[in-house]
């Protein structure tokens, strides 16, 4: 039997509304001469020990504690290249993605209803992209983070739907897989326009592909 067409969508903030992450870190690299490959490994061995990141997500440090113990695992990864630097330049790189956001609002204004579900490090998000959204679910106001089933389930809840009835669209495959051990429609966000072609095709609303 062929599955009913989705009825809502959820979708991550940074690197699915903004430009992209790992763009932003490779450039980053490359500007302080910092191998990349070797530091993604680096900083994913120093989480697997001890990771802030995972705390502050679930609201369990505040933002500057988080920075503290954050700051000096960066460092550690980056081979003595000041972490804080490396951060302030992301976020300097990391910019909104113009033609994402008018998806969003073109969906929503098609009667789709739209949930932010965010993994936060604060809750610092600009007015006007909140103002997209129906609901917004931010990790560390609700004490749960994605790939968490929970947080699935309480932003389709807030929607008014099932988690079936959901697309879900994030640029880590982590959380992806998260969302589609639910039975939610996942979208592994990597370009633009694919991104938007499947969303379409998906809700029929003609998107700027």
């Amino acid at each position: 039997m062929t599955p009913s067409a989705p009825v809502a969508l959820m979708c991550d903030y940074a690197g699915v509304l903004t430009t992209s992450m790992y763009g932003a870190a490779q450039q980053v690299c490359a500007e302080l001469g910092v191998d990349y490959p070797h530091f993604r490994a680096a900083l994913r061995a120093l989480r697997d020990v001890d990771d802030p990141v995972e705390r502050i997500e679930r609201g369990e440090l505040v933002r500057e504690e988080f920075l503290k113990h954050f700051h000096v695992q960066l460092t550690a990864a980056l081979g003595g290249v000041d972490g804080e630097r490396f951060l302030d330049r992301m976020g300097e790189l990391i910019q909104p993605e113009p033609r994402m956001n008018a998806a969003v609002a073109q969906l929503r204004a098609a009667g789709v209803p739209v949930a932010l579900v965010s993994n936060s490090w604060g809750n610092e998000y600009p007015p006007e992209v909140l103002a997209r959204f129906d609901v917004v679910v931010v990790s560390g106001e609700v004490g749960m983070r994605k790939p968490d089933p929970e947080i699935f389930e309480l932003a389709a809840k807030q929607l008014g739907v099932e988690p079936a009835q959901c697309v879900f669209v994030d640029d880590f495959e982590v959380n992806t897989a998260g969302a589609a051990a639910l039975g939610i429609r996942t979208i592994l966000h990597e370009d633009v326009d694919a991104t938007l072609r499947q969303l379409s095709a998906w809700f029929g609303v003609p998107l700027d592909v």
